[in-house]
């Protein structure tokens, strides 16, 4: 006896396109799946995870949110003197920087945009018949391209001329002066235009979490793993006939449906075989807490903010500051400093945040001032450094002894 098997796949899909290094991938239909070998990152990809996942998007907008309300003023230094620079322009127009948003608002968009897809383009629109000095815009940064010269591929000769992008409904082209890039590294990119966002790095964790959700998903929906029912009678067996009887019977009178309970009547001994793994023998919420701990070291943040591990206040404490020393503070000192290019601030001003303000740095800042505090009344600096080192202007340059024998000779003048 002959057998032959014959396998129908169905409709053929062309790969050519699917591997090709310049084209975001689309595996068997897949569109979450990413090639680690491509040059470009797939920015759709990125902003699926960041959208659909929570995982994803815990972290990032921990990051987002406590960045937004960190307070700065505007500093120009008058000698070796930080002076707050009162009315300043720039403030003005990062309080308010366009007609649509807040600086809150403002704030968040750029950082979600540089996080998520590793690379933040801001529109400086002069003023041109508004009543603002000008508009701060984040440009969306899957939708906004480099303009070249040419098609020169030595990108070390080949000048940028200007920027593209599909803002509003349309897609308007903007000079080079009027937009200001901020990347992340560009390791493994082809060219000087292109980026890669450190998410990429965790987009393989993602699919991961994708199956998984698909997982607890298919076992709630099917009320447990799939396997087979059998007789358990020595030589029993169920005909064809009897088999589409009971099925028939279970769907007619005791199927889920309409009141129905959901109990297999048959008339001979039947056992259970799993041809699958259970809900606990998968681990899947252990699996997908490990793959949200791989997201939030992948941005930095400790998952201890989050509860996860073995978390206790002072692990909880040392996580706080240990995100904002090396995550927080760094993004942000790097926001301020290309907010300063954009506006163009003169050489000697800046823009200065207060981090005192944060809880988690606040214990270092009450050390800080209790330090100098003690220096101060033991005559070892001036009230003028004292100030300075909390943030505060004002106060003399003499110390606090010679301020008191100034007193004690006035006093004696008097008299």
């Amino acid at each position: 006896m002959e057998f032959k098997l014959s396998f129908d796949w169905g409709k053929k899909k062309s790969i050519e396109n699917t591997f090709h290094n310049n084209t975001p991938p689309e595996l068997w239909g897949n569109s979450y799946f990413y090639q680690l070998q491509q040059a470009t990152q797939n920015d759709q990809a990125l902003i699926n995870m960041y959208n659909e996942l929570p995982e994803v998007q815990a972290p990032v907008n921990y990051i987002i949110d406590s960045l937004s309300v960190i307070p700065y003023r505007h500093v120009t230094m008058k000698g070796d003197k930080e002076v707050v620079v009162e009315n300043s322009p720039y403030i003005e127009l990062l309080r308010n920087p366009n007609q649509y948003q807040t600086e809150n608002d403002y704030i968040k968009t750029y950082f979600l945009n540089r996080i998520v897809l590793g690379v933040g383009y801001v529109n400086y629109l002069k003023s041109i018949g508004f009543k603002a000095s000008g508009q701060l815009f984040v440009l969306p940064s899957e939708n906004t391209e480099i303009v070249l010269a040419s098609d020169d591929k030595d990108y070390r000769l080949n000048e940028i001329v200007g920027f593209e992008t599909s803002f509003g409904g349309s897609v308007i082209e903007l000079d080079k002066d009027d937009v200001f890039v901020n990347r992340e590294s560009t390791l493994g990119v082809d060219s000087y235009i292109q980026t890669r966002s450190r998410l990429m790095s965790a987009v393989m964790t993602s699919k991961s979490l994708r199956s998984n959700y698909d997982a607890r998903i298919a076992i709630v929906d099917d009320r447990g793993s799939t396997g087979i029912i059998a007789p358990t009678e020595q030589g029993s067996t169920i005909s064809t006939p009897d088999a589409k009887a009971m099925r028939e019977k279970y769907y007619q009178d005791n199927g889920i449906t309409k009141g129905r309970f959901p109990f297999l009547i048959s008339p001979r001994p039947l056992g259970f075989t799993s041809t699958s793994m259970n809900a606990a023998e998968l681990e899947l919420l252990a699996n997908k807490s490990d793959d949200f701990k791989i997201v939030c070291n992948t941005l930095g943040v400790d998952p201890a903010l989050f509860g996860l591990g073995n978390v206790t206040y002072n692990n909880k404490k040392l996580a706080a500051t240990a995100y904002w020393e090396n995550v927080g503070i760094p993004y942000f000192q790097n926001y301020l400093q290309f907010t300063k290019t954009i506006l163009g601030m003169p050489e000697n001003d800046f823009l200065k945040a207060d981090y005192s303000t944060i809880a988690a740095m606040q214990e270092d800042f009450d050390k800080i001032t209790s330090a100098t505090s003690k220096a101060w009344n033991d005559g070892v600096i001036t009230e003028a450094e004292y100030r300075e080192s909390i943030g505060k202007e004002g106060g003399t340059e003499k110390k606090k002894g010679d301020r008191a024998s100034d007193t004690n000779t006035q006093g004696s003048n008097t008299e």
